[in-house]
């Protein structure tokens, strides 16, 4: 499968790419100054990249609940997946994302915290379908 990953801030969003292979690369930062200008970029690159789904950073405070910021991520993925209904919609947890994104060195952060968040969702994704060893006694 195809994913686009968005780091959702204000007026800056990371934007990563895994490809049918799930190699993450990053793609770019979206300038936005409002809601509508993001979700419409985005349905454009999702467009053009055919992907079959979306991972969104989420945020939650340190005690694992969800604040306003998060609410409004959630508005953002729902009228993403209003122009794009083909697409599935998964969230990671973003708590940490930007911290390591800033450990590599040059680049964009933003879309570098988009591939971080997507290299956490394709190696859960790869656990969770990862064959059981059955050991004999």
């Amino acid at each position: 499968m195809r994913f686009l990953t968005l780091d959702i801030g204000d007026r800056h969003t990371g934007v990563a790419f895994a490809d049918a292979l799930g190699v993450p690369m990053p793609l770019e930062t979206i300038h936005h100054s409002s809601e509508e200008e993001l979700v419409n970029e985005a349905a454009i690159i999702a467009s053009e990249r055919t992907v079959d789904g979306f991972v969104i950073g989420l945020p939650y405070r340190s005690d694992g609940s969800e604040g306003g910021q998060a609410k409004k991520i959630r508005d953002i993925a729902r009228k993403l997946c209003e122009h794009c209904p083909w697409c599935e919609l998964h969230f990671v947890d973003e708590r940490w994302t930007t911290k390591e994104a800033n450990k590599v060195a040059g680049g964009d952060s933003h879309a570098q915290a988009a591939v971080t968040l997507l290299q956490v969702f394709l190696e859960r994704q790869r656990l969770s379908s990862a064959p059981t060893e059955e050991h004999a006694d």
